[in-house]
């Protein structure tokens, strides 16, 4: 079964937000480059600086999470590349959390808000947690039997009860 991760209010701001940044940097600084340029030299600077920018924005999109597929066997979480599969018998615990219980959390690697939060992130009241949500509702916490904890955020949050522990 298929769930869907649609994105809330804040990550679609942040994510245009971004792309309107990036737009009103990266597009002046290259059409100055190529306006002025004498030589295919001079517009490299800017040149690398736009792909940069588009490079951070297209990574971005690559791994964040899209939907979460439960089969009978396994929990996977699909992302453009890359998808995370989990067994359903190596979770020891799913729980719902509150967007209270996640506020005051320190990314330590991973992105916050362009196309989702994900990555890994110190959670005061948990712990390490990865994070693999696009928004701050629905939240589900899946604990592994080696002690991982991940954090989900499905449209449905039915998918709950697709696991038997």
């Amino acid at each position: 079964m298929i769930y869907k991760a649609s994105s809330d209010t804040m990550v679609k701001t942040i994510t245009i937000g971004c792309f309107i940044l990036f737009a009103a940097i990266g597009g002046p600084i290259l059409y100055k480059a190529i306006a002025n340029a004498s030589s295919f030299k001079a517009i490299l600077p800017a040149l690398g600086t736009s792909l940069l920018m588009f490079a951070i924005l297209f990574i971005c999109w690559l791994y964040a999470p899209y939907c979460y597929e439960i089969t009978s066997t396994d929990f996977i979480i699909r992302r453009r590349i890359g998808a995370i599969k989990i067994k359903k018998d190596a979770i020891q615990s799913v729980q719902m959390l509150t967007k209270n219980e996640i506020s005051g959390s320190i990314r330590t690697f991973g992105v916050g808000g362009l196309f989702g939060y994900y990555g890994i992130f110190e959670v005061s009241k948990i712990g390490k947690t990865t994070f693999y949500i696009t928004q701050c509702k629905n939240l589900i916490l899946l604990v592994t039997n080696t002690n991982k904890k991940m954090l989900i955020s499905p449209n449905d949050v039915n998918l709950i009860n697709q696991f038997t522990l």
